[in-house]
């Protein structure tokens, strides 16, 4: 980000001060949002344009999606698949459960361990979206409103995930195959998956897609 400029970097300051009131959240996200901007009238042009108000927190989001969708195949797929599975699982997951959650291919049963996705990479392409606790190795929303947003607009944003989830998380317990040891996390991870009645209905949906 270009901040040489003279005055660009109080610019900076004030004008995120005066639009989060105080909400560290907002700060950090509108910061990410001015971090793709080559030149100084981008950058003032974002200032102006920062969300403010009641709704600042779900535009803010929206603006945070809109860079996933701008990056590169390879990031933003990344990006959407550890997003869908966040939001969509139904217990948190740790940093392995999430990185073989993505390794596996749909309707497979085994996973590759080169196909292990980079935990730092996924959650840098998440756009702030996401966080890693490095003491419990859980990987979270980075905020409860976070959660509550895509609670709204996941269907949206991810419209196959919870078949997708279920696709996995049924070959993994259909298996008639002794688990390997990481596989046995994927066990574990399709168990809590398909314990609510919805998602013994997208099985039985998923079922049908694969015959």
């Amino acid at each position: 980000m270009m901040i040489r400029a003279p005055g660009l970097q109080e610019s900076i300051k004030t004008e995120i001060v005066s639009s989060v009131r105080g909400m560290f959240l907002l700060a950090k996200l509108h910061l990410d949002s001015l971090m793709d901007k080559t030149s100084v009238k981008a950058i003032r042009s974002a200032l102006e344009e920062l969300p403010k108000g009641s709704g600042a927190y779900n535009e803010a989001f929206e603006m945070a999606m809109k860079r996933v969708e701008t990056q590169a195949p390879g990031h933003r797929a990344l990006a959407k698949q550890a997003l869908a599975w966040i939001v969509c699982a139904k217990r948190p997951l740790n940093t392995l459960e999430l990185q073989h959650a993505l390794a596996v291919e749909a309707c497979h049963t085994r996973f590759e361990q080169e196909a292990l996705p980079d935990i730092e990479i996924m959650v840098s392409v998440c756009a702030g979206l996401i966080v890693m606790d490095k003491k419990s190795q859980f990987v979270r929303p980075v905020h409860y409103t976070t959660q509550q947003y895509f609670a709204e607009t996941r269907t949206a944003w991810f419209p196959e995930a919870e078949v997708d989830i279920t696709n996995k998380s049924f070959g993994i317990l259909s298996s008639n195959t002794q688990p390997r040891n990481g596989e046995i996390m994927l066990v574990r991870l399709g168990r809590c998956q398909t314990t609510s009645h919805d998602s013994w209905h997208s099985l039985r949906i998923s079922t049908l897609r694969i015959k």
